[in-house]
């Protein structure tokens, strides 16, 4: 049976969890700026992993929700550069 009340908690965890990914790309980003571009979505999976494991809990669950909010993170830069940037 699903436990709706952990999806709704995974579902608000990811509202503020996806920019903050997003966010801290972007910093490392600008940081380092030698770091080659094509490496910034590993790194959002990395950084979304981690932050699972932290905030959601240590488990595989932790880690497979961080790797997708990981991603959705790299998925919204890139839409916004192509949409805001036009590149």
């Amino acid at each position: 049976m699903i436990d709706f009340k952990e999806v709704q908690t995974l579902l608000i965890m990811a509202v503020w969890m996806v920019p903050l990914i997003t966010a801290i790309v972007w910093i490392i980003r600008s940081v380092l700026p030698k770091l080659n571009k094509r490496y910034a979505p590993a790194l959002a999976a990395v950084i979304g992993i981690g932050l699972g494991l932290l905030l959601i809990q240590v488990s595989v669950l932790g880690a497979i929700v961080g790797l997708i909010l990981g991603f959705s993170a790299s998925g919204l830069w890139d839409l916004g550069k192509n949409t805001v940037f036009n590149k």
